[in-house]
């Protein structure tokens, strides 16, 4: 078997503005309010905890980066959005190893896939086997889930769990990390990658 890829990726919430242009749903205040200020607060408040979700929602955020680890040698694609998309899918193309990831069934391929239907970037045609994704793709949470229909984890827990080690930070914080110490985000980003690998060499993935 072929060296497997570790990978990962990061998301950004579009501004706000942009969101409410094109998605915002009808938001209702709290109908025991009376007072026109506390029905705007209200509003305002409704429409701030709803784009607070947008990085999870491939319509409403797009991808910052994308780290990838190939037998201990990590690389973090931070190109243009369309271009790292592109680059990842040829990565995967161009090799029959497995690819791993915490959460990447829930999360990170459906993420990118929709991402590459928004941008127009091809969408490799193995990517899928029948009507689920292709057996190259191992989500840890799945594996530790043992069968469990609905089980998760953190990859902290589970890294903690496995005693492997710990996350040094909170994905949510990402965005602004990236954007205020470029090296503090690549070190948590990189991190994130090794407590995955190591999870899966304890969980015998490989």
């Amino acid at each position: 078997m072929n060296t497997p890829c570790i990978f990962d990726l990061e998301t950004e919430a579009l501004p706000i503005a942009e969101q409410l242009e094109k998605f915002e749903p009808e938001f209702e205040a709290d109908t025991r309010l009376k007072d026109p200020a506390k029905i705007a607060e209200s509003l305002n408040d409704k429409k701030l905890k709803w784009a607070e979700t947008a990085a999870l929602h491939a319509e409403r955020s797009r991808c910052l980066v994308i780290g990838v680890s190939y037998d201990g040698s990590p690389t973090i694609l931070e190109d243009d959005e369309p271009k790292m998309i592109k680059v990842f899918w040829g990565n995967f193309e161009s090799d029959s190893s497995l690819w791993i990831g915490h959460f990447i069934k829930g999360f990170d391929i459906p993420y990118l896939v929709r991402r590459s239907y928004i941008l127009g970037v091809k969408v490799p045609a193995g990517l899928f086997d029948g009507k689920y994704l292709s057996r190259r793709f191992v989500d840890t949470m799945e594996v530790w889930g043992a069968g469990e229909w609905g089980a998760r984890i953190s990859l902290d827990n589970l890294s903690r769990a496995l005693g492997v080690g710990k996350k040094s930070g909170s994905g949510k914080d990402f965005s602004s990390l990236w954007r205020s110490d470029r090296q503090a985000a690549k070190s948590y980003l990189l991190q994130d990658l090794a407590l995955t690998e190591a999870c899966a060499k304890k969980m015998n993935i490989f």
